[in-house]
């Protein structure tokens, strides 16, 4: 309690039963899987909520927690949380889009008009992203998953 506490909460986006441990006071968060630094984070989880995702990132940002420790990747500092957000941000603008314009799943996936990722240039693909960009696809235009952060 008081000033220095250090809270634990529940936090909706990458997947059921995430939590997040915030020490304010001394600006750090350790955001489990809603971080993952400096490589293509994983959104193909059946109960993955982007808008969640992106509202917990746009909280911790505007918190403006200086440290970041990740699920995924090296600890970061907090500055880095924005970019993250908006490349979710646009990748689900982008999906919504192409499934507006009645672009299939396949030809959505296929698609070469994403934003640019967070992530070093050198990260290589993984072999599941394919089913991310799926997902998102899927999830474009439908109610959240879950009730937020």
């Amino acid at each position: 309690g008081g000033e220095d506490a250090v809270t634990v909460q529940p936090v909706s986006g990458h997947a059921a039963g995430c939590l997040a441990v915030e020490w304010a006071s001394q600006g750090v968060v350790v955001a489990g899987d809603l971080v993952q630094s400096r490589k293509h984070p994983y959104f193909g989880d059946p109960n993955t909520d982007l808008e969640a995702w992106i509202g917990a990132l746009d909280r911790w940002h505007e918190i403006g927690f200086k440290k970041v420790c990740p699920g995924h990747g090296p600890v970061i500092p907090g500055a880095e949380l924005e970019p993250m957000r908006v490349f979710f941000e646009d990748t689900l603008a982008h999906v919504a889009a192409l499934k507006a314009a009645g672009r299939t799943l396949e030809e959505a996936v296929a698609d070469d008009g994403y934003p640019p990722g967070y992530w070093p240039a050198e990260d290589p693909t993984p072999p599941w992203w394919s089913y991310c960009l799926g997902r998102a696809y899927l999830l474009a235009g439908a109610p959240p998953v879950s009730g937020g952060v």
